[in-house]
């Protein structure tokens, strides 16, 4: 009789600490799933983070494993068991080759005998990415710029063949042009000065250089 009311008190005390561990604690439940596919993500990780500092409330693997006769396969069920606390969380999923995925967790106004809550499928996506062959990238020089009222052109920019006179490059100048008589016009307007690697020179002088190219040309 001694122990028989042994074992009823203690298994009195098991049925009221495994109720007071109930009281003080709820399980998240749901699912993590591909965005595209809907097919199940097993073994991602899911966190419950405290919304006001993202501290790590609890965490679990998503994985539920199955058997049914010889055949087994694997879901991503999640349950995370956590204090029974009102407050804001936050669900964080991470699994390679997906981003990272935040689910707002409010929760609030517990049920006397509500031990879980249903958060539903989470959708994992995976990021953009756009692959490129190799590629080569070759920088170019300005070939002509503005500076005040100066129209500056970088000879260096133009490609000229060896030995190439004067007048070659002004051909390829951008709104340039030469008159048969070794004048230069820019975009319709006489050129009155020019300036070479930075020295001035006169018109008479460019003009003389000029007919000797056009003649040897």
């Amino acid at each position: 009789m001694k122990t028989f009311c042994t074992a009823l008190i203690l298994l009195c005390l098991t049925v009221c600490i495994s109720a007071q561990t109930l009281d003080n604690t709820i399980t998240i439940e749901g699912r993590v799933q591909d965005f595209v596919t809907h097919v199940d993500v097993p073994n991602c990780l899911v966190e419950v983070l405290n919304a006001n500092d993202s501290s790590v409330v609890a965490s679990k693997k998503a994985l539920k494993e199955y058997q049914n006769g010889e055949q087994s396969w694997k879901t991503s069920e999640y349950r995370i068991t956590i204090p029974r606390k009102e407050g804001d969380y936050i669900l964080r999923v991470t699994e390679d080759g997906f981003m990272p995925t935040y689910v707002k967790l409010p929760l609030r106004h517990f049920y006397k005998r509500e031990i879980s809550r249903e958060v539903g499928t989470i959708f994992l996506k995976r990021p953009k990415t756009v692959d490129l062959n190799e590629v080569v990238v070759k920088a170019t020089k300005v070939k002509f710029y503005h500076k005040g009222d100066t129209l500056v052109y970088n000879a260096d920019a133009f490609q000229l063949g060896e030995g190439s006179m004067l007048d070659a490059l002004i051909r390829q100048l951008p709104g340039a042009e030469l008159s048969k008589d070794g004048r230069i016009y820019v975009n319709g307007k006489f050129v009155e000065s020019l300036l070479l690697n930075g020295k001035d020179f006169s018109v008479e002088i460019i003009l003389l250089c000029l007919r000797i190219c056009l003649l040897i040309w």
